[in-house]
């Protein structure tokens, strides 16, 4: 999968889901690996790609009635402890 892969699948994950331009990592990843790419390790390399390139934007794991398990091992901790749980596609 490359990075360009990675920005067409979020792009198609918003719209089968609300259109709100804000995808979740754990469907994010469900898709990563049905798509052939089920390391997590390269997963997270083509996702910081994506946000190095400019072509996506990660948003902190947060939620009004608190987070799932799931959510949270999908993450991507930061180093002050939060976690990236979204994406959404960087607007030029």
């Amino acid at each position: 999968m490359t990075t360009a892969q990675l920005v067409l699948l979020v792009k198609s994950i918003d719209r089968r889901g609300m259109g709100y331009n804000l995808v979740s990592l754990p469907l994010l990843r469900t898709e990563m690996a049905q798509n052939g790419c089920s390391d997590r390790k390269a997963q997270d390399a083509l996702i910081f790609d994506g946000i190095r390139s400019g072509f996506l934007c990660p948003s902190a794991l947060e939620g009004r009635h608190g987070t799932t398990q799931r959510e949270r091992d999908a993450g991507i901790p930061q180093p002050d402890g939060s976690r990236w749980g979204f994406l959404s596609i960087r607007n030029s």
